[in-house]
């Protein structure tokens, strides 16, 4: 990157955590000023970033983080923070082209502020499925709408995205947005990862649970996490227990997989 004079950088949050990490270290010193000495802006998507990493890496090497989001059938970006005006938890504006709107159960445009299902269209959006018409049209309404499967809402024509709609957790009847969960997990000085699921119980409701991996070094026990969650969590919102993970299982491309934990979590059930 040094010795190209890279401008642009893109990785996932995980990788900005890793180098996070080596921010203050004779590591850190080496990649600011050969790594990162040409590089005006970095970028992030795949999955949410912490505030604690995006505060450790602009310390560390002096860059800013954008982030953006989209799906492999929107080609796959579909919005960005703008680099001269990001906000911090928001996933910016639409890309040139591309419209993003929040619907409601009914398929109706939600108002500004309004959490619904993203819908995005756009000359980004695929042509389809390969030889499965039914999940295209499940996929695309006729309007050319793609149903991205995420809540969000749009603030100030900043998009903010909240959970998977799959992910998303009910308890006694009250919707909860698992990354909202994890946001605030991630908050915690110990914990470099989070995720949390929901567990049906024996009455049909669900049960939050949350699963961490702790900062090197850290001496944190299950009773710190779930203290600092009773402290900053409303009650129907706090995870009845906490397992503490080496590592989260992943993807290729690192994103947590929450099906991993739900099948291990009915195995042990059963």
């Amino acid at each position: 990157m040094g010795a190209h004079r890279v401008t642009v950088f893109a990785a996932v949050p995980q990788i900005y955590g890793l180098l996070a990490k080596q921010a203050c270290g004779i590591k850190g010193l080496i990649l600011k000023y050969w790594f990162f000495r040409g590089v005006r802006v970095a970028v992030s998507g795949a999955a949410p970033l912490s505030p604690q990493t995006l505060n450790e890496f602009k310390a560390g090497f002096g860059v800013g983080i954008i982030e953006g989001y989209g799906l492999t059938e929107t080609s796959p970006v579909a919005t960005i923070n703008p680099p001269a005006a990001p906000r911090a938890g928001s996933v910016g504006f639409p890309v040139e082209g591309v419209e993003v709107r929040v619907v409601g159960e009914d398929g109706t445009a939600l108002p500004e502020g309004g959490e619904g299902e993203i819908q995005i269209r756009g000359h980004n959006i695929m042509k389809g499925y390969l030889k499965n018409d039914a999940a295209t049209r499940e996929a695309i309404n006729p309007e050319g709408w793609f149903k991205s499967g995420d809540i969000g809402a749009i603030e100030e024509g900043y998009l903010y995205i909240r959970d998977r709609i799959k992910d998303m957790i009910i308890v006694k009847g009250l919707k909860v947005f698992s990354a909202q969960v994890e946001k605030v997990l991630m908050e915690h000085p110990d914990v470099q990862e989070a995720a949390v699921i929901g567990i049906p119980d024996d009455s049909g409701d669900e049960v939050i649970k949350g699963y961490v991996v702790l900062r090197e070094g850290s001496k944190a026990e299950k009773s710190d996490i779930l203290k600092f969650c009773k402290k900053n969590l409303d009650p129907y919102k706090r995870p009845r227990d906490i397992d503490i993970l080496d590592e989260l299982p992943k993807n290729a491309l690192q994103k947590t997989l929450k099906r991993v934990l739900r099948q291990q979590e009915l195995e042990r059930k059963a």
